[in-house]
């Protein structure tokens, strides 16, 4: 897991309705992130960073204390460019030696 923060745009599948919210965290099966839009456990979304996209399905969410919702999401369907995207952000850099 890498803590990565960034703006997700949101949308249920099969519907037109856009919503945002932040990752906290991510993974290469998945993500941890924050919403001021409830999220009920089963829910499918597609979603779009600025560098990947895909589906995702919401595992499990709750409400926090500052009002917004944390959700855990298992990425369902993801391109062979998303795939490359998340390999590049949680492959480690090679540290420098001074």
């Amino acid at each position: 897991r890498l803590d990565v923060v960034t703006l997700i745009v949101l949308t249920p599948f099969g519907t037109e309705d856009l919503f945002t919210a932040f990752s906290v965290n991510l993974s290469e099966d998945g993500m941890l992130m924050r919403s001021a839009h409830p999220l009920e456990r089963g829910t499918v979304l597609e979603f779009a960073t600025a560098t990947f996209a895909g589906e995702c399905e919401v595992m499990w969410a709750h409400d926090s204390a500052d009002g917004q919702t944390l959700a855990g999401v298992h990425f369902t369907s993801l391109g062979p460019r998303a795939h490359q995207e998340l390999e590049r952000l949680l492959t480690p850099s090679p540290q420098r030696i001074s």
